[in-house]
């Protein structure tokens, strides 16, 4: 049995009064407990960077991230089309490979 069976047994057995007893001693005992401390980052880190939410904000000047987003976009768009051709041609093939057996 653990000590938490053990007290809830015991627990019950009490009466309202005396339940309400070990209530306020359990308050008590929990107000002794030492608080706990926050850490604090070092000061080397200190203001370089602004958190949003739980989001880090990167220290990147806005102007080059969207360049470099728009960068990214217009080789994917580049790409897509000529991806799309060979999925094409694969799915020909496999149709073609599946009637010859």
């Amino acid at each position: 049995m653990t000590i938490e069976q053990a007290v809830l047994e015991n627990f019950r057995e009490l009466p309202a009064d005396k339940q309400q007893e070990v209530l306020d001693f359990i308050q008590f005992l929990k107000h002794q407990l030492p608080a706990q401390k926050r850490r604090t980052p070092p000061a080397s880190i200190a203001g370089k960077g602004k958190t949003l939410g739980d989001i880090v904000s990167p220290i990147v000047n806005q102007e080059e991230w969207e360049n470099a987003v728009k960068n990214a976009q217009a080789i994917f768009r580049k790409y897509i089309p000529s991806t799309r051709k060979l999925s094409e041609e694969l799915i020909q093939e496999r149709r073609e490979e599946s009637v010859n057996e």
